[in-house]
């Protein structure tokens, strides 16, 4: 039977890393090393009162001086709301992604670059729910300390495909490498805690 814990355990044997054992009903969760960065892959539950939905979240934190933001995501029926009622949505020039995909940014220029990276644009399209962030508070909560920022992915969808998880690993891999040629972000790590065990999820 499927568990978290046995989830991140089958990562763990797959892709190395660390380990970690969450507590009072938290975790675990695998931590990556990628150059200066942490990436950590976990699995959290949300209640919605008579049923619980699982979601998988990837995470990295970096220093960002530039402040730059970043949002995309898989075109559903509040993102056709936002485009009737007039909100951005930045086209990168590819028909087939602008078609699927709203993305949102402080720079288009930045975001129409970093997008149109064939290492970058190439594993965006594996999943339906993909929805993913750069922001300076991250997911559930989580406060970037100053010039920091977070880069995460978010489903509402329990991933256990080997591939899907290897191409999210990699995907934030290439993200943080182009960040860094494109000048938006420095290599140094970041002072941000990614995980904290009295965070609420």
């Amino acid at each position: 039977m499927w568990t978290r814990k046995k989830g991140m355990e089958s990562w763990h044997e797959i892709f190395g890393g660390k380990l970690i054992e969450g507590r009072w009903g938290k975790g675990p969760y695998l931590e990556l090393s990628y150059k200066n960065w942490h990436i950590v892959l976990d699995y959290f539950v949300v209640s919605t009162g008579k049923s619980a939905i699982t979601y998988t979240r990837v995470r990295t934190v970096f220093k960002n001086p530039s402040a730059f933001e970043l949002k995309v995501s898989k075109e559903g029926v509040f993102s056709k709301i936002g485009k009737v009622l007039g909100e951005q949505n930045i086209k990168i020039g590819d028909h087939e992604f602008d078609e699927h995909f709203v993305v949102k940014s402080n720079d288009d220029m930045m975001a129409t670059r970093l997008l149109n990276s064939y290492e970058v644009k190439s594993r965006i399209n594996f999943h339906k729910g993909f929805h993913l962030d750069l922001i300076k508070k991250n997911q559930m909560g989580l406060k970037c300390k100053e010039g920091e920022s977070g880069l995460s992915f978010l489903t509402a969808h329990i991933l256990k495909d080997e591939t899907d998880i290897r191409n999210l690993i990699e995907l934030f891999q290439h993200i943080l490498d182009e960040l860094i040629e494109l000048n938006v972000i420095t290599d140094e790590a970041a002072m941000t805690e990614l995980y904290k065990e009295k965070n609420p999820l």
